[in-house]
């Protein structure tokens, strides 16, 4: 059940607007209806197939989302443009400010199975002046059609060190160090990461050097519905682009239309641009919803053993 939507339009009006659905005198806003907010169709193209019935499939993609609200306005006091006392007119001069055409808002929706957002632009605002009911339809345009999670970020670092601390201790010598209280894994084994959403999404992958320098490093992924089609991210250093040293941070930006590879150099404090270290012949990463397997490696003698590998991601889902 969905219990509150939040319309922020920070370009115009810096308060929120909460419209409470079992509450609409707080904000002067009954919501009718609210359609757009389950999955989007999606545009199927298919090829047709000459003599035979039927066709063949060609691509599959979700279009922009459209949400269309449906209110009736109750009275509610305010001062705006000097006007006192409650009115339905009041709260049509609020979706005018809230609802401006062509503005972008961020529309939060708070259900009983969490808190979810999404952007869109305000396509129109049209009143029913005159209706005894006075009220607003609004339609509002999503270019990227998928919701997320308000929790925030998921992530996770893969333990790249063994604990072998053991009691008793005892060094048997007096010239050599003999207690290993841990041991530095090479992580040539896969690790899962779960993408608890249910739709692709495109991570954040962090590499950090812990105890030696990493050179050219390597991440593959897969499906586990489908292992054997393994792909792998790449990295070829070079005299511009040197290795990482103990210490510094390559952060892996992976999102479509924003990918970006960042070094971050802990002995000058400083972040350099290291996309140009990506090798051609590279894929990048992408979460299906479920289990998504990865590992990384470098060449030999590349200190794979000094890599600390972490991810995060916001999930997304396709309705609420």
């Amino acid at each position: 059940m969905i219990r509150q939507i939040t319309i922020t339009n920070s370009n115009i009006y810096d308060t929120p607007l909460s419209i409470v659905l079992s509450l609409p005198t707080l904000s002067g806003f009954v919501v009718r209806s609210i359609d757009g907010l389950g999955p989007s169709k999606s545009n199927i193209s298919v090829r047709e197939n000459s003599g035979k019935s039927g066709g063949l499939f060609n691509s599959a993609r979700t279009p922009a989302r459209n949400i269309v609200f449906t209110f009736e306005f109750l009275p509610i006091g305010s001062n705006i443009e000097g006007r006192t006392g409650p009115s339905i007119e009041n709260t049509r001069l609020q979706s005018y400010k809230y609802f401006p055409n062509e503005s972008r808002i961020r529309i939060d929706v708070e259900t009983d199975a969490g808190l979810f957002y999404i952007y869109g632009y305000v396509e129109s605002n049209e009143p029913t002046i005159f209706s005894s009911n006075e009220g607003a339809v609004i339609s509002v345009i999503c270019p990227d059609p998928f919701f997320r999670d308000m929790n925030g970020l998921q992530g996770n670092a893969v333990i790249s060190t063994a604990p072998l601390f053991v009691f008793p201790l005892e060094n048997a010598s007096l010239s050599e160090d003999l207690i290993v209280l841990g041991e530095r894994l090479f992580q040539s084994e896969n690790f899962s990461i779960n993408n608890i959403g249910t739709v692709d999404v495109e991570p954040t992958l962090i590499l950090r050097a812990e105890g030696g320098e990493v050179n050219n490093p390597e991440i593959s992924f897969f499906n586990p519905n489908n292992p054997s089609d393994v792909e792998t991210l790449k990295f070829s250093f070079t005299t511009e682009l040197p290795h990482l040293d103990n210490g510094d941070n390559l952060t892996i930006v992976c999102e479509r239309q924003n990918k970006s590879v960042t070094r971050y150099i802990a002995a000058t404090d400083e972040y350099v641009n290291y996309l140009g270290a990506v090798a051609l012949d590279s894929s990048w990463p992408v979460l299906n919803p479920g289990d998504n397997l990865f590992s990384y490696t470098t060449p030999e003698g590349g200190g794979a053993a000094y890599i600390r590998f972490s991810y995060e991601y916001v999930p997304k889902y396709i309705g609420i």
